[in-house]
């Protein structure tokens, strides 16, 4: 994976999809878990989104700890404060992506199991051969209820449970970033 992009690291530039993503992917599943036409209309958007969003956690996670090995090799005993700020941050960022697959997980009870239900319907034709036409299956429908249900729950858990921890992962990190903006510089008198 790539340390730096363009002399910045890239860490700093990944989490901004996590931060941005992740919270809207969260977002837009709790509304097509709990609005069946907003589901048929954006699932496979909110689906995609979802994907994309939990797989930008890892590189954010591994660009994050080269990051932290990188910074950690130059501090002294006078970035006790800040060690400590980046490693609280750190151990937050690890507990992101369970998180963020339960959400993920959530979203596919939520969409596939409406598709699986479908199943093609035999109509004759003329011809005398049967045409696939797509329909609900009837047999199908009874498991359907209860799995989206169970779908709109895990989405539910998933989605807050991720903001949450995208809101703290982000103040710790934030705090890690600007903790010595508030120190005065060396050799000042205030």
């Amino acid at each position: 994976m790539l340390d730096t992009v363009f002399g910045l690291p890239t860490h700093a530039l990944v989490v901004h999809a996590v931060v941005v993503l992740l919270p809207l992917a969260a977002l837009g599943a709790v509304a097509v878990a709990l609005v069946p036409a907003l589901r048929r209309r954006y699932g496979t958007l909110v689906g995609l989104l979802t994907v994309a969003a939990v797989g930008s956690v890892p590189v954010a996670t591994e660009s994050g700890e080269r990051l932290f090995a990188r910074q950690s090799a130059r501090f002294g005993p006078a970035d006790v404060t800040e060690a400590g700020l980046m490693e609280r941050h750190r151990e937050l960022g690890e507990g992101l992506l369970p998180w963020a697959l339960v959400l993920l997980a959530g979203v596919a009870l939520v969409l596939v199991p409406p598709l699986l239900a479908r199943r093609p319907e035999r109509v004759p034709v003329a011809a005398g051969r049967p045409l696939a036409m797509p329909g609900p299956d009837t047999a199908a429908a009874g498991w359907t209820k209860p799995v989206a249900l169970l779908g709109a729950a895990v989405t539910l858990v998933g989605a807050v449970l991720t903001v949450v921890m995208v809101v703290r992962i982000g103040h710790a990190g934030s705090e890690a970033a600007w903790e010595r903006l508030d120190q005065p510089a060396a050799g000042s008198t205030r």
